[in-house]
């Protein structure tokens, strides 16, 4: 059976922890810190699905930095998902899901897979959560929240979904 293959790209303020979310995903580790990227990154791995469906994976980590969103739009084409990240530690970060949400939806296709993840779940949660619930509501997202550091994985969940509706 050939593998099918996915661009995930991840896409946030800075330091809301979606390097961490990859860091997770490939090696299976956690550094505390914070590891500035710089414009973008790719990762890559070979997952296994449900029905021992193979799919290699392509996740673009995108820079937070203002400086560099005009130049992310370009990672946008040809997404099979896009994951929005905000830090549930910094209600800030929520504020400027909108912008990027606009930003990469000028560049996708319709059938793209969003979600939207709370990163940091393992520190105090500060979000609005009636700004977080008109977020989500306005964009119809799947949420979740998740911590790099304690193990929580959320690529099977946006993955599986890929392949729902490429397979409808």
């Amino acid at each position: 059976m050939s593998a099918l293959n996915y661009k995930i790209v991840l896409v946030g303020d800075v330091a809301t922890g979606k390097t961490a979310l990859i860091q997770r995903l490939i090696t299976n580790g956690f550094t505390e810190g914070h590891a500035q990227t710089i414009v973008a990154s790719c990762q890559s791995k070979t997952i296994i699905l449900k029905d021992n469906k193979p799919v290699n994976i392509n996740i673009w980590d995108t820079a937070g930095q203002e400086r560099f969103r005009s130049l992310i739009s370009n990672f946008y084409r040809g997404s099979s998902g896009i994951i929005v990240c905000y830090d549930v530690s910094e209600n800030s970060s929520l504020d400027v899901v909108p912008t990027w949400v606009e930003a990469a939806q000028n560049s996708v296709d319709d059938n793209v897979c969003w979600l939207l993840v709370g990163c940091k779940s393992d520190l105090v949660n500060s979000v609005d959560e009636e700004k977080l619930k008109e977020i989500i509501e306005k964009y119809h997202f799947t949420h979740l929240t998740c911590s790099s550091k304690t193990g929580d994985s959320l690529f099977y969940l946006i993955l599986n979904s890929c392949y729902n509706k490429r397979n409808l």
